[in-house]
């Protein structure tokens, strides 16, 4: 059998009619060496792993090729997404500054409705908030403890909004917003 694999190889080896890949070369690599650490005819497996190895190197330059070229696509891929990313946040924040302007002028002028040739643009009522700068200290300290999170100490807004809400706590405006809707 290892005769028959032996002249497989080199007979493969020396017509070159089909390229390897790195696995079967890999194989072979392995193959050769342990045909000549068991005392096989030297000078033929030496040609022939000669051979194998310049086929091992072409083949490993053509992968770091490869792994160049993948390379370069990933840092332009990475490029890109930065590129995108940096429009995208331009693109919202235009959204903003333009939704915020319409709003305002809306509210400024008392137009609630706008029925325009292609656009329906109304206000409509936001639910009311607690203000944005309420934290756990800023509240009186007899009750930073009913509305402190048990996980981590940080203000349970939901459960504060709803004794507000209720009437239970006295002394926190909630605040009332409008926002824009088009349809």
């Amino acid at each position: 059998m290892v005769w028959r694999i032996e002249h497989d190889i080199i007979d493969r080896v020396n017509r070159k009619e089909i390229t390897m890949t790195l696995y079967e070369i890999t194989g072979d690599i392995r193959e050769l060496q342990s045909m000549l650490a068991d005392g096989e005819d030297e000078t033929v497996i030496n040609d022939t792993l000669e051979s194998v190895m310049d086929d091992f190197t072409d083949k490993a330059d053509a992968y770091g090729a490869v792994i160049r070229n993948l390379e370069a696509d990933a840092n332009a891929y990475a490029e890109e997404i930065k590129r995108l990313t940096a429009k995208k946040t331009t693109a919202e924040n235009g959204i903003k500054r333009l939704k915020t302007a319409l709003l305002n002028a809306m509210i400024e002028t008392g137009n609630e409705k706008i029925e325009g040739k292609v656009f329906k643009i109304s206000t409509k009522n936001n639910a009311p908030q607690l203000p944005k700068d309420i934290t756990l200290k800023s509240l009186p300290e007899e009750i930073q403890g009913v509305y402190s999170r048990i996980k981590d100490p940080e203000l349970d807004k939901v459960k504060l909004l709803a004794d507000v809400k209720a009437g239970v706590i006295k002394g926190i405006e909630l605040e009332h917003n409008k926002s824009l809707l088009i349809k």
